[in-house]
Formats: structure tokens, sequence, C-alpha cells
């Protein structure tokens, strides 16, 4: 007779409203979802800027090719140039140099100066560890000690507001971040809280007739982690989609947010949701279960 009374209550444990969780959870992932996309475009946008901060080299204009090749080779080995990027030096002739002028100005200088005053030059990416001023003016003053280097060059105030700038990024995108996961976490825990309160007498009551926490708890957690997978499969088909729209819209973004970040950020909202909703259920049951009764009428 005790089996078959229990029967029938272990089909209703575990049931409670569906659609309003997976709802709550999917909006609040497709929020920080939307907030981690943002957050990969502007560290995608920090590395773009920070590898094209370059030096120019100029040259001597009777240096000999033998004297410029192995200049070039010396560069090459050098701790400051960026060996990330696929092209770190490059050299800029001065016939190329005049012919890029005067394609972006449309003036022809050499016309009425009678000779190319300008000059051979290497224009080298800098590694990010030596983007602080006192390291470039470091790289700066060593190499114009080199024989057969002119000078060196770099756009001072531009590369200082770009440091300044990307730090305080940073600083701001960490902690509006610190800020949406607290309030994501207390929106999903609380939704949570609210759907299984009409469960809360049916807990108790297996308790009472000698059912095991962990036989309580187990089909309410199997729920929240498919709730959780549902939303976050969800979200992410969102955030793709929301990512495809602005790189169509923009194909420049295509370069700023790598294919395999977009694939990690989509499984860790799949990820975070299964987590939240699991442990959100698991510490609103043990509260009900550990709860007197005066507590849960």
């Amino acid at each position: 007779m005790k089996q078959s009374s229990a029967t029938p209550t272990a089909k209703k444990i575990g049931k409670y409203p569906s659609l309003n969780i997976i709802f709550s959870v999917y909006l609040a992932l497709v929020v920080l979802g939307s907030f981690g996309l943002l957050f990969l475009g502007s560290n995608g946008l920090s590395k773009l800027v920070k590898n094209n901060v370059e030096l120019n080299v100029f040259l001597d204009k009777k240096m000999s090719d033998n004297d410029r090749i192995s200049l070039s080779r010396v560069l090459e080995k050098s701790p400051f140039v960026n060996s990330e990027v696929e092209s770190p030096i490059e050299f800029v002739s001065k016939e190329q140099a005049a012919s890029r002028y005067i394609t972006d100005t449309g003036e022809d200088f050499t016309k009425f100066l009678g000779f190319n005053p300008l000059r051979d030059a290497f224009i080298v990416k800098v590694n990010e560890s030596y983007h602080p001023m006192d390291s470039l003016a470091s790289v700066k003053a060593s190499l114009e000690d080199r024989s057969g280097i002119f000078e060196v060059t770099y756009v001072e105030n531009i590369i200082d507001s770009i440091n300044k700038n990307l730090r305080r990024l940073s600083i701001i995108l960490l902690a509006v971040s610190g800020v949406l996961i607290l309030a994501v976490l207390l929106l999903i825990r609380n939704t949570i809280k609210l759907s299984l309160y009409s469960q809360r007498f049916l807990i108790r009551s297996m308790l009472l007739v000698g059912a095991t926490e962990g036989f309580v708890c187990r089909p309410f957690l199997r729920k929240s982690i498919l709730y959780g997978m549902i939303s976050g499969v969800g979200a992410g088909a969102t955030i793709l989609a929301l990512a495809w729209m602005a790189i169509q819209h923009i194909p420049e973004l295509d370069s700023v947010i790598p294919e395999q970040r977009m694939q990690l950020l989509v499984l860790s909202l799949v990820g975070v949701g299964m987590m939240i909703c699991y442990f959100s259920t698991f510490l609103s049951i043990r509260k009900f279960m550990r709860s007197s009764l005066d507590e849960l009428f």
C-alpha cells in the first residue's frame, strides 16, 4: 500500500513551469552573450590596433644594398618586432613612398622639386610589450645609434592615447561584466526559486514518507540541466545570428571577431546555462527541504 501511494506522487515530482524558466534563462543568457560578443569585438579591435603600431626606420641615402640587407636581418631578430603579424617588416623604397603619396594626395611633388627628397625606409610592426612610451623611446635611441640609419619616427601622441584608452576600456568592460554576471545570476536564481515555490509542499511530503534528499532532488536537477541546455543553445543561436547580421553590414568585423572565439562563446553560454540552472535548482530545493512548516506557509 505504501509503494502504490508513492507512485502517483513520483510522477508529479520534478514537474514545474518549464517555459517560464527556459524563456527567462534564455533572455538572461542573450544579454550575457551580447556583452560577451561586445567584449570579443573590443578585444579583437584592441589587438588589431596594437598590431599596427609601427616604427618608421629611415635609411641613409648612401646606404648600399648589402648594408640594407644586413640591417633587415638584424631587425628580423630584434625582440621589439611583432612576429605575430604576417609581415612585421616591410621595406619601402623612396620611389614607392613617392608613388603612395602622389596616389593619396593627387599632387606630384617631384615635378616642381625636380627630384625625390624621400628616403628608403623599413616599416616595423612593434611588439605589444614595447608599446609603452619609454620602451619605444629606448628602441628609437638604440636604432638611431646604428650606422646606416638616418632617423626613426613614430606617432607619439597617438600611441600614448591608444595605450591610455585601451586601459580605460579594459577597466570599464571588466567592471560592467562583473555587475552583469551578478545580475544574470540573481535573475536566474530568483526565476527558478519562484517556479519551484509551487512544489515546496510536495518536496516536504516526499521527505516525510521516507524519500532521501537525493531521490527528491534528482528529477528537479535533471530537468534543470535540460532547461539550461535548451536556453543556452537558443541564446547561442541568437548571438550567432546577431554576429552574422553585424558582419553583413560591416564586413571588417569578420577579422575583429575570430570564428574560434565565437564558437567558444556559444559553448560557454550552453555550459553557463546548465551550471546556473543546476546550482540554482539545487540551492532552492535544499532551502525548501530544510525550512520549517511555518516558513513554507
